[in-house]
């Protein structure tokens, strides 16, 4: 048996002989008990339940001890390929547009991984240690962080929150162009956020998508902007 650090307050106890489907659906039975004795997480965390006003959901996640986000992946980035376009950084931010359901702003934009199994991106990867690499044929990952990235390219349900610094991409993203999406700016630390070079290489995209691990807080969310046919507006403008 081997005991996961699942959160800075919990610990769970998972067998050494689970295989990653079983270890996710544990997390993931976890992460609903956790939520049905706490509603005011399932909200917090929902892309569309109502969150009580006077919520405090940096309060919610700290009280039911979900971690903090991480910082370790960093040693297994390229770093001088993961840096941000530098138009959309000042002082050790990035400036970038998100694309989703509204009414997030007291909430957060939290990854699929972070919502769904209550684990960052850290603990992931020391979850996934003994997984395979997928290797495609125009990229190949030296490691797990680059196969998830890699994978986020391709489906989006990775320990990351997919953003960029063009508006165009973030209105058109195809899960939350309907009537009611909007595009939140957001400005978070470049220690949290990396650009997808895996996307790059894969999709042959000119998207400019910057991955940030495990969610944006509420502090972190500058505006929201509901967009308009034709509309255009310039990320530095919020700089």
């Amino acid at each position: 048996m081997s005991v996961i650090p699942v959160s800075d307050a919990v610990g769970m106890v998972i067998a050494g002989d689970m295989d990653c489907a079983e270890m996710k659906e544990f997390l993931c039975e976890a992460a609903r008990r956790r939520e049905a004795e706490d509603p005011a997480l399932a909200a917090v965390l929902s892309k569309d339940k109502p969150l009580a006003e006077g919520i405090d959901a940096a309060a919610v996640l700290k009280r039911n001890g979900l971690p903090h986000i991480s910082t370790g992946f960093r040693r297994f980035l390229r770093e001088k390929r993961a840096a941000p376009d530098p138009a959309c950084v000042r002082d050790g931010h990035a400036f970038l547009f998100r694309g989703d359901y509204p009414g997030l702003g007291g909430k957060g934009i939290y990854s699929y991984a972070y919502a769904r199994y209550h684990a960052s991106l850290d603990q992931m990867l020391a979850l996934l240690e003994g997984e395979g690499i997928i290797c495609d044929f125009s990229f190949t990952p030296r490691n797990k962080l680059e196969d998830l990235m890699n994978l986020q390219s391709k489906g989006g349900y990775e320990p990351f929150v997919s953003a960029t610094a063009k508006f165009e991409t973030a209105t058109i993203h195809p899960k939350y162009e309907e009537a009611d999406g909007v595009v939140y700016v957001v400005r978070v630390p470049l220690q949290h956020a990396f650009r997808n070079y895996a996307s790059t290489i894969v999709n042959r995209s000119r998207e400019g998508e910057v991955l940030v691990a495990d969610y944006v807080s509420p502090d972190e969310i500058l505006a929201a902007i509901k967009p308009s046919p034709g509309m255009h507006v310039d990320v530095r403008d919020f700089m």
